[in-house]
């Protein structure tokens, strides 16, 4: 299929403006407005008024909607106890038109100073043809794609195919790093269901990276999550193990028995009927798999791996990475925690966090927070579910969250009265996110796998991901109809939330591209 002349002039255009994209991405990138930290706040007001000036320039309608503080548990200090303003933007109301929504965020993540080349709120460029800076890569280099995308139309006079809505949050003030949960974002897109998300065609996010280097990708299913906290506890207090070595059953033994009995010598989780509603691979997804632009040796070589869990073909080792059950242990400790060169007391308590990745048929939603307590002595085995707090619909037919979460329980009771301690152990579900999948044989995706192989000349990669997106889900709870676009602009190298983040200049000037052609041809799809 040829490129449309309008394209081709949009691409001129695009490439004519190289320095003057880099100078509005120096610009926004000397904001340091990480969310996260109270002291910054200040400057999360100033790029949310930054984006609003940006937005009314380009022609959008702009609209500054304010959060529910109810939303704000003590995660924030006093300093902070307002959640800033999420912009809404609207840009075309032609019936005619297609809608897109495009949510993005502003804010960026911490930094630690030291351990940047430079200062990573002034952008540097580097002969390796990157530019770095926190936010480079996620989300303020994605973006300036999306915004320079519509100013190129805009510029040569060309009418603009579709019409934008933009939703732009803060992601940043939450719990944990890149897997964590939107405060206020569920309550918000509520009050916008009959409104501002009203008449929407498809949804756009630019977030995620490539799986590699060289090959664009496209994203469109992510596993779930669940977060557990596992302590044992059974001394009244530290004991010294000269004196008491042998004679008592130790809650780090018994915790590294419990942790040893999750999975098998291979990773593999071993949870009785945790995989019975597990997606099995289908013709189609196998395809997807065959198909893939990645070399095994590479893949290795770029995520610093020696030799992978499940080292047979590239294809079996991203299932296991994307879509099959998995089992990560974060941590363990003591308590309290062991802080010298030589502790050879024997700890009262010992706790762990690990975490379950999996895929299930039909899942809408699990808990956001279950406390599960299991008692164990010699004889007596109980389990207490004690809060249960959930806004969801089901898991799948005939599963409850309570039923996840007795697999899990079950499993350990058993192994504890194997173990036949006294001590008691504790299991915390923290935190969870649902799988999410999509049709990529929607016409959205459609559009932007044209818009990829014309940008790129090589189709993208349809790519899943282990890692879920806490604000995609909750746009598909509000739009369970809406297809959701994830269009990663930055390769694998692009060290996303890390030290020396970076967007190589030609992600960020293909990506440009690449959403100027994705606007094209969704009108036409």
């Amino acid at each position: 299929m040829p490129i449309p002349l309008q394209v081709v002039k949009c691409y001129k255009y695009i490439d004519s403006q190289q320095k003057q994209f880099i100078e509005e991405l120096r610009e926004l990138v000397k904001i340091p407005n990480v969310s996260s930290s109270s002291e910054a706040r200040k400057y999360v007001d100033s790029a949310i008024k930054w984006l609003q000036a940006r937005l009314v320039r380009t022609g959008f309608s702009v609209e500054l909607k304010n959060t529910d503080n109810k939303v704000l548990p003590e995660l924030l200090s006093i300093s902070q106890t307002n959640i800033p303003p999420v912009i809404l933007a609207t840009l075309g109301n032609d019936r005619r038109k297609k809608t897109l929504l495009y949510y993005c965020h502003l804010d960026v993540f911490k930094v630690q100073s030291d351990k940047w080349g430079a200062d990573p709120f002034v952008l540097r460029e580097e002969k390796n043809g990157k530019l770095y800076g926190r936010g480079t890569a996620k989300m303020k280099g994605p973006l300036l794609c999306f915004l320079h995308a519509v100013d190129t139309y805009q510029a040569l006079e060309i009418n603009l195919p579709i019409n934008i809505k933009i939703i732009c949050g803060q992601v940043s003030l939450l719990k944990s790093m890149n897997e964590c949960k939107s405060l206020g974002l569920a309550d918000m897109l509520q009050s916008l269901r009959t409104g501002f998300l009203t008449n929407i065609d498809c949804m756009l996010m630019t977030d995620g990276q490539w799986t590699g280097i060289t090959y664009p990708c496209i994203l469109y299913a992510c596993r779930g999550v669940c977060y557990f906290n596992l302590s044992i506890e059974g001394l009244t207090e530290d004991l010294n193990s000269g004196e008491y070595g042998g004679v008592v059953q130790e809650p780090l033994q018994d915790l590294i028995y419990i942790v040893n009995h999750l999975v098998d010598k291979s990773g593999t989780l071993v949870i009785p009927g945790l995989d019975k509603d597990m997606v099995q691979v289908t013709p189609d997804e196998e395809k997807i798999y065959s198909q893939l632009k990645l070399n095994i040796q590479e893949y290795k070589k770029d995520s610093g791996i020696r030799k992978l869990s499940h080292d047979t073909s590239l294809s079996q080792s991203l299932m296991h990475a994307w879509r099959y059950p998995s089992f990560n242990l974060h941590y363990v400790n003591t308590l309290p925690p062991c802080d010298c060169p030589v502790n050879l007391k024997i700890p009262k308590t010992a706790q762990a966090r690990f975490s379950i990745r999996y895929e299930v048929e039909n899942l809408c939603d699990i808990p956001n927070k279950i406390w599960v307590l299991v008692y164990t002595s010699l004889d007596f085995y109980t389990i207490i579910l004690m809060q249960l707090y959930a806004y969801l619909k089901r898991i799948v037919p005939d599963q409850t969250p309570k039923k996840v979460c007795r697999l899990i329980c079950d499993h350990l009771n058993k192994v504890l009265k194997l173990r036949n301690s006294p001590n008691r152990a504790r299991l915390r579900m923290e935190d969870s996110l649902r799988p999410w999948i999509a049709d990529h044989r929607h016409w959205s995706y459609e559009a932007a796998k044209n818009a990829s192989k014309q940008v790129y000349k090589d189709p993208a990669n349809l790519v899943r991901e282990g890692n879920a997106y806490p604000a995609l889900l909750e746009f598909q709870q509000i739009m369970p109809k809406t297809n959701i676009l994830l269009l990663p602009l930055v390769s694998g190298d692009a060290n996303i939330n890390k030290d020396e983040e970076c967007i190589t200049l030609r992600c960020y000037m293909e990506g440009t591209k690449l959403i100027a052609n994705y606007f094209y041809n969704l009108s036409i799809c």
